[in-house]
């Protein structure tokens, strides 16, 4: 067996728990002493448990290494990429398809280095753009610029292999300059077909093609905005660029999607900086009633009639339950969740899978052999913090005497989705007039992330926004 083992930058130590605090000389020693893991020139192979952090990711090809520095560096890279595919691989024939792979996975590979997570990926797909892939991720190998761990299904899971960079390649990547961006062939606007595939508007018709041109071009005007700009989390830059999704219709779904900013929890995202500065989320309140309500032409002020207040439950658990209905199509089954979240031995049984599902990871993050524990039938749709007791059919019929206008539209078919484009529709308006005015902000669904010092800025366009579709004026807080 021939040992190497690279010297991992030290943020990227995290993924290796067995092999923490070593030198390079033990962690090889080390390696070599465990049956679960085999290493072979730059690749360990491993047999039992994931080595996996907690939260990492996956890779986006649509993402691409801007700046001049970063383009620089992929040119460098792809004469020896193509010389070494020549070599290894008797390639015949040089495919754009192999520049592309590489610049998507450096940016991808920033993107691990810089929030501590490894790059997971599959080896069993097929098809021409995996083993370009492949071949791509091997090369990388050779050049001693990533650690490529290969997962092994073994008695307890399959695991997952995942690349992390290694210092030759942070360095090349500090040096370059380089910053992550979506690359300039990628889909801005995406509708998710039946089937999970994503539609080809050509192939639609001319109409649909047209809308879905003009949406794009709001969506790339925001993401030009961000090109003049910088968003940091703890020193560590954040990728702000996003695109729209669709569900089946271009008047189905439509939320902007792929900013690293929205799956951070909201404590964490009041740590964010924009060009340095701190930031605030003026949002939207209650914005699906509110958008409910204008449906039927009547102007709800959350801050004056608060839609969550209903005799005879706390606001919080309408609030959860209303999170629910919004969503559901179907009123039978909201009310069952709603029963069974309140039911105290469902709610125990849940409690005790939580505690196991946590215990599971924290094994699995340690390489010692882990079971994943069986998800309960019952955790499908349930909702956590439902007081003891509650019963869904009182609950509901609370909510319908509160909202008797709006009742109609509750377990309506697609009633999500509908809400979700409207409110896209909201926020691609506020976009377009905050990016006229030259001001950043990164889009959480119903509220923004910006700068302290364009607080009110923010706010009015927010309010003209609001009104230019639904007419009326919105509560923000």
């Amino acid at each position: 067996m021939q040992q190497s083992f690279p010297s991992v930058n030290q943020s990227n130590q995290a993924a290796y728990r067995l092999l923490k605090g070593l030198s390079d000389s033990a962690a090889i020693e080390a390696a070599s002493n465990l049956r679960s893991l085999h290493v072979e020139q730059n690749q360990i192979h491993i047999y039992r448990g994931q080595f996996l952090a907690p939260e990492p990711c996956t890779i986006n090809v649509q993402w691409s290494l801007s700046s001049q520095g970063g383009k620089a560096l992929v040119e460098s890279h792809r004469m020896k990429l193509r010389a070494y595919l020549i070599r290894h691989f008797d390639l015949k024939r040089w495919s754009t398809k192999y520049e592309e792979c590489l610049d998507y996975l450096l940016a991808n590979l920033l993107s691990a280095a810089r929030t501590n997570t490894q790059l997971l990926y599959s080896r069993n797909n097929t098809g021409n753009p995996h083993h370009i892939l492949m071949r791509v991720i091997a090369y990388l190998e050779t050049e001693q610029l990533v650690v490529n761990v290969i997962g092994k299904a073994n008695e307890f899971q399959a695991n997952c292999s995942w690349l992390i960079p290694t210092n030759t390649l942070t360095v090349q990547l500090d040096a370059a300059k380089a910053y992550v961006k979506l690359s300039k062939n990628s889909s801005l606007i995406i509708m998710r077909c039946e089937d999970g595939r994503d539609a080809n508007f050509d192939q639609i018709d001319n109409t649909a093609a047209q809308t879905a041109r003009r949406l794009g071009r709001r969506v790339q005007n925001y993401n030009d905005l961000w090109l003049r700009h910088s968003i940091t989390y703890l020193d560590k830059p954040l990728v702000p660029f996003c695109r729209r999704i669709f569900n089946r219709s271009l008047k189905l779904g439509g939320r902007f999607y792929g900013s690293s900013v929205q799956t951070m929890p909201k404590v964490e995202r009041q740590r964010i900086l924009i060009d340095g500065e701190a930031t605030v989320e003026p949002d939207f309140k209650s914005l699906h009633y509110c958008l409910l309500y204008a449906w039927e032409s009547i102007e709800l002020n959350p801050l004056l009639d608060d839609p969550y207040r209903i005799n005879g439950f706390s606001r919080d658990t309408v609030k959860l339950a209303s999170l629910v209905l919004m969503n559901s199509e179907d009123i039978k089954s909201f009310k069952a969740c709603i029963t069974r979240s309140g039911n105290p031995v469902v709610k125990a049984a849940m409690a005790q899978y939580r505690a196991d599902y946590e215990a599971f990871l924290r094994q699995r993050c340690e390489g010692l052999p882990a079971r994943e524990p069986r998800k309960p039938i019952f955790a499908k749709g349930y909702i956590t913090g439902i007081p003891d007791g509650t019963k869904g059919d009182e609950l509901y019929e609370s909510i319908t005497r509160r909202h008797a206008a709006i009742e109609k539209y509750f377990g309506t078919k697609d009633i999500g989705l509908r809400l979700q484009y409207h409110d896209s529709r909201i926020m691609s308006e506020v976009l377009r007039r905050l990016v006229k005015a030259g001001i950043p902000v990164v889009p959480i669904h119903d509220s923004l992330r910006c700068r302290v010092s364009d607080r009110e800025a923010v706010v009015e366009l927010m309010k003209s926004g609001y009104k230019s579709i639904t007419g009326f004026t919105p509560a923000i807080e």
